[in-house]
């Protein structure tokens, strides 16, 4: 394994710890580093200035996308969509349900899976902005694609509740 200085981290790099622990990378700043162990589902912290990473964490590149495992870049963000899904859990929805926001649209008569097309809508309009040379002075163009590609994954969700009868 090859060391490396955990001040170089960023959100969504995902590695195999010391331990052989699958870790994602949720949150960076100057002093600590919020990680996932997406085998356990727990959530902690390490100090970047207080720990040795050379001698008791060594860390490596955790996909090779040569190895058919699936390109590293993807896999991260992918473990950022679902670190944001929980992020925005915890302030859109309810204890009861996290996806209370959707679910809204009902009191206005829009079905929650047509409602999160029309977000879908919204990002598309920034994002076709961006790509005909606009500037966006809100929300980046990958912001946008981000939340284009959770509200997909939204609705998908809110499609099948509505053809099983659920929630």
């Amino acid at each position: 394994m090859v060391g490396i200085d955990p001040k170089t981290l960023k959100v969504g790099d995902a590695f195999y710890d010391a331990c052989g622990c699958h870790n994602v990378v949720l949150r960076v700043d100057k002093h600590c580093i919020r990680m996932n162990d997406l085998d356990g589902d727990l959530e902690w912290e390490l100090s970047v200035l207080s720990r040795d990473w050379e001698d008791s964490e060594m860390i490596e590149e955790a996909d090779n996308p040569a190895a058919g495992t699936g390109h590293p870049r993807f896999l991260a963000l992918l473990d950022q969509l679902r670190a944001m899904h929980l992020a925005k859990s915890a302030d859109y929805g309810t204890a009861e349900d996290v996806y209370a926001n959707y679910r809204r649209t009902a009191k206005l008569g829009i079905q929650p899976s047509k409602g999160i097309l029309i977000r879908m809508a919204d990002k598309w309009s920034r994002i076709e902005t961006w790509a005909n040379g606009g500037t966006l002075k809100n929300e980046g163009v990958v912001d946008s694609l981000l939340d284009l590609a959770s509200y997909a994954i939204g609705a998908v969700v809110m499609i099948e509740e509505e053809a099983n009868g659920t929630k």
